[in-house]
């Protein structure tokens, strides 16, 4: 088998570039293919060589980004699993049917978390999703907007970057960085919610990642000043994409911690239409991403370093995606009215 290679250039992975890259920030090797659909015999194939390449590298995590025929399912993930120990996978599905998105990542031994603590991540995380199922996303879509109304909170495309610095500041973006995406030219949407005295309390990102004809990207950054604001800013949000036609739009979300119930993304992201698949073991994206804060119960004796960021600092994570299905008519049409005022 053919080794993969990959280039000595760090790139932001977020940028979805084909291929394998590194990506230094988070200690990552990143690999991306969204020309192709692959069925499990070539999903086979492609882990094992990334994998080969992985134990070769530096990198602490291997992380794949692939489309997977639908077809593809438990028996199949359950193979993928048999080839490499500790494999984590999440799945959802694109809203034509036409594939399903796939990801495929490991940790390498000293990034890794063990079993049990595994477990309680992944029992915490259905606890969570299974007590907010309980109600009814309409209901609570409307609930939301009422109290925007009342607390005249009012979404905008509009907004600065010396306004958003401070929301973003704490996920490490730049002044500079900021500017550029307001002023970029591409696909990416920049959103906020301003309260009554027209202050920016809340700000999130659709960072574009379409292939094709598909319009697909990541709802992330997800920032609020004030307790409640981004679920309102969100539900929002997800309306405007899929009223713009972008089929696919998912999020990395926040998994609860076991012992100090430390904010997770898991409440803003169902309120505002989100659907979270957890049908496949090891569902959980473990020791994913950097974000500044008191560290989760589990990790806080770690020691570890991954190019030079403690492992107390990095965070587990479940996939979700904006469901087109909860979004009824009078849904879509209020949220729509609030950002035309």
């Amino acid at each position: 088998m053919t080794r993969i290679s990959y280039p000595r250039s760090e790139v932001y992975s977020g940028q979805s570039l084909p291929g394998l890259n590194n990506n230094a920030s988070y200690d990552r090797m990143v690999f991306t293919d969204r020309d192709r659909t692959y069925d499990v015999a070539q999903l086979s194939e492609l882990l094992v060589s990334l994998y080969e390449s992985f134990q070769n590298s530096q990198r602490s995590r291997m992380v794949a980004r692939v489309l997977a025929e639908t077809s593809v399912a438990g028996a199949d993930f359950n193979h993928l699993h048999s080839l490499v120990s500790g494999l984590e996978i999440d799945a959802y599905p694109d809203v034509g049917q036409r594939f399903q998105y796939l990801t495929l990542s490991v940790n390498d031994a000293q990034r890794s978390i063990d079993g049990q603590i595994y477990s309680q991540i992944m029992e915490q995380t259905r606890r969570r999703v299974e007590s907010l199922q309980q109600v009814s996303f309409c209901e609570s879509a409307h609930q939301i907007l009422d109290a925007a109304e009342q607390n005249r909170m009012t979404p905008t495309l509009e907004i600065e970057d010396s306004e958003l610095i401070e929301l973003w500041g704490p996920f490490e973006w730049s002044r500079e960085a900021i500017a550029s995406v307001l002023q970029s030219g591409s696909e990416d949407v920049v959103m906020g919610l301003r309260d009554q005295n027209d202050e920016l309390v809340a700000a999130a990102l659709y960072n574009d990642q379409s292939h094709g004809e598909v319009r697909h990207g990541e709802s992330t950054e997800w920032a609020a000043l004030r307790p409640g604001t981004i679920q309102t800013l969100l539900l929002i949000f997800h309306a405007y994409l899929l009223d713009q036609g972008i089929e696919n739009i998912w999020a990395d979300l926040r998994t609860p911690d076991p012992e100090r119930q430390m904010p997770n993304s898991i409440r803003p992201a169902m309120r505002s239409g989100m659907s979270i698949f957890q049908a496949y073991e090891r569902f959980v994206s473990s020791n994913h991403v950097v974000i500044a804060g008191e560290p989760q119960s589990y990790l806080e004796q770690s020691t570890a370093q991954f190019a030079d960021v403690p492992a107390r600092s990095l965070r587990s994570f479940v996939k979700g995606w904006v469901n087109p299905h909860h979004f009824s008519s009078d849904i879509s049409e209020r949220a729509l009215n609030m950002l035309a005022r």
